[in-house]
């Protein structure tokens, strides 16, 4: 399993150009790790983040019915595998 540090500059870069892309962090003093599935094609490894559990989004299901986290439909951070 590999960990990845994304920095604050790389996210609002990301923002700028999509406004799916998350935060990494809560405030300014309070960062918080993204967690999600990364996947590669040709020269990208992309990030797809799972979503928090929001109890409102599951009010509604069945109770025999468990999600702990959904990925991402839309939303990946690429990530050029030249800068690793």
């Amino acid at each position: 399993m590999d960990f990845y540090i994304i920095s604050k500059d790389y996210v609002d870069y990301l923002k700028s150009l999509d406004y799916r892309v998350s935060n990494n962090y809560d405030n300014k003093t309070n960062k918080k790790p993204y967690t999600g599935v990364v996947f590669s094609k040709g020269y990208y490894s992309y990030y797809i983040p799972l979503t928090s559990d929001k109890e409102e989004k599951y009010k509604n299901l069945p109770r025999d019915r468990a999600t702990v986290h959904d990925l991402y439909e839309i939303t990946t951070i690429p990530y050029p595998l030249f800068l690793s």
